[in-house]
């Protein structure tokens, strides 16, 4: 059992609000292991006052020399990464103007394909339309030789028709002068 005295409840008090538990008149008197309401009370009352006027140890100001060297540190770890994003910034500028050229040649040289391709769509078209004139003649020549062919049929017909009739007509001829020569024998 430990004293119930200024310093022994000071630092029961200080260990509980350490461990994130709030310092009550119960608990101060289990970690002494006893004691008197009336004599813990005062000192629990008057822990808490100088607590509430006391700076928290968090706003307590640092010594200058680890002052001088947290802003020393400060100071070198803001320099390094500025320097580092100023290495990533010129590297991804880099990075940008080599890509930029690269779409600008592609762009250059899709232009000319594009041009070339519409040259040669150009001619494409004109050599179908010089071959759709030339395919119009031969069908028009075909049809005139279509219609020359159906005449001359006709008059290959006809011919074979005269010639038939003109071998009948010598035939006819040919008796005729038989029959012809036979009678002038038979008058002489």
């Amino acid at each position: 059992m430990k004293a119930a005295d200024r310093q022994n409840v000071f630092e029961i008090c200080d260990e509980l609000n350490e461990k994130g538990q709030k310092p009550t008149l119960d608990r101060v008197r289990q970690m002494l292991g006893g004691g008197s309401f009336t004599t813990i009370q005062p000192l629990l009352k008057e822990w808490k006052e100088k607590r509430a006027t006391d700076p928290a140890p968090d706003s307590l100001s640092a010594p200058e020399d680890i002052r001088g060297l947290v802003e020393s540190l400060a100071a070198q770890i803001w320099n390094k990464s500025q320097s580092k994003a100023n290495e990533d910034l010129l590297a991804l500028k880099t990075a940008m103007q080599a890509r930029l050229e690269e779409v600008e040649q592609e762009k250059t040289e899709g232009t000319a394909e594009i041009e070339r391709l519409e040259k040669e769509a150009v001619k494409q078209k004109d050599a179908r339309i010089a071959l759709e004139s030339e395919l119009a003649e031969y069908r028009t020549a075909l049809q005139q030789a279509r219609v020359e062919l159906a005449v001359q049929s006709k008059q290959l017909v006809e011919a074979e028709g005269l010639q038939s009739r003109h071998e009948r007509l010598l035939q006819e001829f040919g008796e005729l002068k038989g029959r012809l020569a036979s009678l002038m024998e038979k008058k002489k």
